[in-house]
């Protein structure tokens, strides 16, 4: 009982998931990828019944993997090259 307290107090993030800048894409998802004129990208998520030209194949702690639609070229994004994330959602 003792060994789990222990673990518990020096592992915290153990209990409760932190939010990250990478929080908002899930694996599967359909996102759109634009590359700025500063070499990095902007994320534009959105919601189904949109087109998207990447699918997230995974997510890492400092990177993500997309793929594109027709499943020919993966491309593997560090964090530090993301200026954005935002969500895009279609009004009725």
């Amino acid at each position: 009982m003792y060994k789990l307290a222990l673990i518990l107090l020096l592992f915290p993030s153990i209990v409760r998931a932190e939010e990250t800048f990478l929080s908002p894409l899930k694996k599967n998802q359909g996102i759109v990828l634009n590359l700025t004129k500063g070499d990095s990208y902007e994320i534009l998520i959105l919601t189904e019944g949109l087109a998207f030209q990447y699918i997230v194949t995974e997510v890492g702690k400092d990177y993500i993997v997309v793929e594109d639609v027709e499943h020919i070229k993966e491309i593997r994004i560090p964090v530090y090259r993301i200026k954005n994330i935002t969500k895009v959602k279609v009004l009725k």
